[in-house]
């Protein structure tokens, strides 16, 4: 038995796992434990909104969860690489069959997104991430061709529609955004020309910005008319794509009745999110409420904070949300600037690991999972701390392993176990 496939002892693990990638993982939960002690502890005030009250039962249960997460990282490292690729279409049969299980389940806060049996909850959401990743990582790494060609780029679109489109009918938008924002990147690794990201971005981009057009009730057709000037003039420039740029110039021309009909769609507090995005002062009281707490427990925090468990947003619960998605609100009042960029700096190590991982790698299905791992931990940190001052749109995406959570902790550390096994099997793969 090769020393790839064979199982890995704890002592091993101590042995041979890179040391500056697991203490920015451990640093990271001691992050993550520190913080919802102040938020699971605060005192709640006698007038305070009970439904903003974050009970102590959470600290304990994170205690938990991270135990759960760092077996299933032992389980990521020790899993040799060719089961992961030989097994991508089971993996991602199953995903589908849960996605659409989860959809006959009981409400959760306006969503379906949790199978509940008995006193076991699970996301499928949270194994779609990576069973995504496997599935591109092996399409790309047999048969990719040049993804700078849009039909090399039919079939990752194909393996991910179902997917995404499920995703979205829980409803779960960030979830579908960490979707997309594992693809991209790792069509990036494999030779996708920066022109040629802008190029298929244009129908999204294109998207949003008539979507802000239907927040300010205009038709923006100044705009349309002026993209497809644009798309049209790329398209003589690039002759030898024609039959791509056709498309993508058919695309942004639907993109302004997508709008339309995208927005026609939404939900009420979907709409109320984009709108307080563009505009952040329009609803303080309502959707923008989260966003301007947020804003103002960060910048109170200056640049040592006010120390642990002195969070007058937190202890007053003003800060909704604050042991999961607005969790870097805490850390920024509490800890100040230094606090902050200890978690950035950590993420950094973690996040330039993986790419020395992925670089250096051997084996393609390795160098994509890599890199896929790579993508989504970094894009949902950045969105994150993004939407926590104001930069991004309130998505519902938690900060890896810092928010509490029990399905994506376990996940994320998973993923993380199968990037160290990478890291230290780079040889053999």
């Amino acid at each position: 038995m090769s020393r790839s496939s064979s199982p890995l002892g704890v002592r091993r693990f101590i042995e041979t796992v890179d040391r500056p990638a697991m203490a920015a993982i451990l640093g990271l939960l001691l992050v993550s434990l520190v913080t919802l002690y102040s938020v699971t502890h605060a005192p709640v005030p006698e007038n305070g909104n009970p439904a903003l009250e974050v009970g102590r039962g959470i600290f304990w249960r994170q205690i938990m969860w991270i135990g759960v997460g760092l077996v299933a990282l032992l389980v990521g490292y020790s899993l040799p690489l060719r089961t992961l690729e030989d097994t991508v279409w089971v993996q991602y049969g199953v995903v589908l069959v849960l996605l659409v299980l989860v959809l006959s389940m009981p409400h959760r806060m306006g969503a379906e997104r949790w199978i509940i049996l008995g006193p076991l909850q699970f996301q499928p959401s949270e194994l779609a991430k990576a069973t995504m990743i496997f599935m591109f990582a092996h399409h790309l790494a047999r048969r990719a061709g040049n993804v700078n060609e849009l039909k090399h780029l039919i079939l990752p679109a194909l393996l991910l529609l179902p997917v995404f489109g499920l995703v979205l009918k829980q409803p779960d938008l960030g979830t579908g955004l960490v979707l997309l924002a594992i693809l991209v990147p790792m069509l990036f690794w494999a030779g996708l020309e920066p022109l040629h990201v802008l190029l298929l971005a244009s129908p999204a981009l294109n998207l949003v910005v008539h979507l802000w057009f239907h927040t300010r009730d205009e038709s923006g057709m100044w705009f349309w008319i002026l993209m497809l000037g644009a798309m049209a003039g790329v398209t003589v420039w690039r002759r030898r794509h024609w039959v791509e740029n056709s498309i993508l110039l058919l695309l942004n021309a639907g993109a302004r009745f997508l709008a339309t009909a995208v927005w026609e769609r939404l939900h009420d507090y979907q709409r109320k999110r984009i709108e307080t995005f563009f505009y952040p002062d329009l609803d303080k009281l309502g959707q923008g409420y989260h966003v301007a707490q947020s804003k103002i427990a960060v910048g109170s925090g200056g640049i040592l904070g006010k120390g642990f468990m002195q969070g007058t947003q937190k202890e007053l619960a003003f800060l909704p949300a604050r042991h999961t998605d607005f969790i870097f609100s805490v850390v920024g009042e509490e800890f100040g600037l230094v606090g902050a960029l200890v978690i950035l700096v950590l993420f950094g190590i973690l996040l330039t690991r993986g790419i020395t991982f992925a670089a250096r790698a051997r084996n393609p299905f390795a160098r994509y999972c890599a890199f896929g791992i790579v993508g989504y931990i970094g894009f949902q940190m950045m969105q994150n701390v993004g939407m926590t001052v104001g930069l991004f749109p309130v998505a519902g995406i938690p900060l890896p392993l810092v928010s509490y959570g029990g399905s994506s902790l376990a996940m994320t550390l998973f993923l993380l176990g199968v990037l160290l096994n990478l890291g230290r099997s780079w040889r053999e793969y």
